[in-house]
């Protein structure tokens, strides 16, 4: 026990400025000799040790007690009381912001801990101060939370939020056992939520199985406001990152049927339901299967009923906002927008499925949103706006003809028009993207056509197709289309440049090197020809100059070669469907071109018989 009395000397000794540093490092020396051979310890002399160590425990200095509290509790794990105090210890240390630096020196032997939460007993105060100290220290220090991952974490945490070892916490309290293990689950789910923060987690998280299990465990506490709390968060973060969100949308509908029970009976804990409706909205996108699979009519009807109430109080709160200096309506208005913004917005993805989309542009709530938007500022609330804009859009799709009957869309559609012209202006794309959908949605009607020549929107489309996004090109392109069944719209975008716009579009196709491997623009391609094809075809008035058409014919051969010269016809990708499309109406529109642009000579006149 020579080393363990020189340490003792050393720490009693008051050294220079500096020393501490150093006499820190010698305390975590002597634990990793420690560790080598404690196995031939006998007990006396590991309680002799212990003792020892303990007493130095007064000196209370971070940088000191940090190792000294990990080699206590590598040294005393078979020793109940022990490991306890080292545990408390530690966590009392965990809280002090100034130590993150000392436990990211040792580590290393931050293993101690894990290794300590798998052999407490389940639910014990010694499990809770290390799952404290677990979850402080491994969010002040990256470095930690490394060296944890690798002592196994994620596998001990799972099995802690796993539905068997969850029922034995409960079952092991006599009295109030939820809540009790909502204790020890409160903390496992907070070091769960850091874990995320490194992605080289993410897979591990995913492969331990956590996540399905969070979700059985938010379904039984979603009534403890903490835990219920931090397994929303530890899942809207997950919804965020690739492989963990492919393993939410597994169990969409599971997280579904919780999220339904809390709108239902917990509709103003603003902050779940947001985290509930975040996760929902990121699995959901761009995933039709996960939209359909959750799209009951159950599920829809409980969204669309939580909206309406949600809308109504934004109602109550915006007068009360208006007519008051109190900056409480004011925070209560923007909290409410927040769960509006996630709600609306998984909404609207979920009327991607035919079934729901119809069912949804039939609720009368639909008229709520309308009369929100009319509210709405988009300086103040654009994100709001953006997703009722994208669920208007959305259920417009399914305004297919005057037979469609309780179709709220269709009916208001003058309305809609009208509400949406100014946010064509807007300089955030996808509101523009998403006005434009809307507008390709109802120009398929003639007195929407009529309208929408009397706002002046055929120019606004004319203006747009010089957008530098695809997506948006896209979608005014496909409105430029049906407006041009109107003579006088046809004229108009003639008139606003709209033909040299699209001349544009097909010219910085023609100039991109990447075009024929990227499909969104193959598709802008194809339809600005055919909106092109449609301005010569059946026009008393040619569209087209002679330097427009000049210029047309020589993007339009240079493209038609590069697609030649690619064999696209054992290809069925989709870049090389889009590339076929465009040929086809690309050779139609060179044909028309050419005819003007190198019209046949003339017949010579018959030689007349001697």
């Amino acid at each position: 026990m020579a080393r363990l009395a020189d340490l003792a000397t050393d720490l009693a000794t008051p050294g220079p400025p500096g020393a501490t540093e150093a006499l820190a490092r010698e305390v975590a020396a002597f634990g990793e000799w420690a560790r080598d051979v404690e196995a031939a310890w006998s007990d006396d002399e590991r309680h002799t040790v212990l003792r020892a160590l303990f007493d130095l425990v007064a000196l209370d200095d971070g940088h000191i007690l940090v190792p000294l509290g990990l080699t206590i509790l590598a040294l005393g794990y078979s020793l109940p009381v022990v490991v306890l105090n080292a545990s408390k210890l530690l966590f009392r240390l965990s809280k002090k912001e100034a130590n993150d630096t000392h436990f990211a020196a040792n580590a290393a032997s931050a293993s101690e801990l894990v290794e300590t939460v798998a052999r407490a007993p389940l639910g014990s105060s010694t499990a809770l101060f290390a799952l404290g100290t677990l979850k402080n220290v491994c969010a002040g220090s990256k470095t930690v939370l490394k060296a944890v991952l690798r002592a196994e974490l994620t596998s001990v945490l799972a099995d802690l939020v796993s539905p068997a070892t969850v029922a034995e916490l409960i079952a092991q309290a006599e009295n109030d056992g939820e809540a009790r293990a909502g204790q020890t689950l409160v903390q496992v789910t907070a070091l769960l939520r850091t874990c995320l923060n490194l992605n080289a987690a993410v897979e591990l998280v995913v492969g331990a199985g956590v996540l399905p299990s969070l979700v059985a465990l938010l379904d039984r506490f979603a009534k403890h406001s903490e835990l219920s709390l931090n397994v929303a968060r530890v899942l809207s973060k997950a919804s965020l990152l690739a492989g963990a969100a492919d393993e939410l949308a597994r169990d969409a509908s599971g997280l579904g049927k919780t999220m339904l029970r809390v709108l239902r009976s917990q509709a103003q804990r603003h902050p779940l339901v947001v985290r509930l409706a975040f996760a929902l909205g990121n699995v959901t996108t761009q995933r039709p299967a996960v939209c359909a699979a959750l799209g009951s009519r159950r599920f829809v009807s409980g969204l669309l009923s939580a909206i309406d109430r949600y809308v109504a109080s934004h109602e109550q709160l915006t007068a009360a906002d208006s007519s008051s200096d109190d900056d409480t309506a004011r925070a209560e208005r923007l909290a409410l927008e927040e769960v509006l913004v996630k709600v609306v917005r998984l909404t609207a993805n979920l009327c991607v499925d035919h079934a729901v989309g119809e069912r949804v542009a039939c609720a009368s709530q639909l008229e709520r949103v309308l009369d929100l938007m009319e509210r709405l500022a988009v300086e103040n609330s654009e994100e709001l706006v953006l997703n009722c804009v994208a669920l208007v859009t959305n259920v417009s799709f399914f305004a297919q003809s005057e037979a469609s009957e309780g179709n709220v869309v269709l009916a208001g559609r003058a309305r809609v028009v009208r509400l949406l012209l100014p946010l064509l202006l807007q300089p955030n794309w996808e509101m523009v993207y998403h006005v434009a959908r809307a507008y390709g949605n109802f120009s398929r009607f003639e007195d929407m056509r009529v309208l929408m020549a009397k706002l002046r929107a055929d120019e606004a489309m004319a203006v747009l197709l010089d957008s530098d996004i695809d997506d948006v090109v896209f979608a005014v392109a496909g409105v430029v289309t049906n407006l041009q069944a109107s003579p006088a719209s046809k004229a108009a975008l003639q008139q606003h440049g709209g033909v040299d716009a699209l001349i544009r579009v097909v010219g910085s196709k023609a100039a991109d090197a990447d075009l024929l491997d990227a499909p969104s623009a193959l598709r802008v391609l194809d339809v600005a020809c055919k909106a092109l094809y449609n301005f010569g075809h059946k026009n008393s008035q040619w569209p087209f100059s002679a330097a427009q058409a000049a210029a047309l014919e020589a993007s339009l051969t240079a493209l038609l070669e590069r697609v030649e010269q690619r064999d696209l016809a054992p290809d069925t990708s989709p870049a090389a469907t889009a590339a076929a499309c465009f040929a086809m109406v690309g050779y139609k529109l060179l044909e028309m071109v050419e005819a003007v642009v190198h019209p046949p000579a003339p017949a010579s006149p018959a030689a007349t018989p001697n």
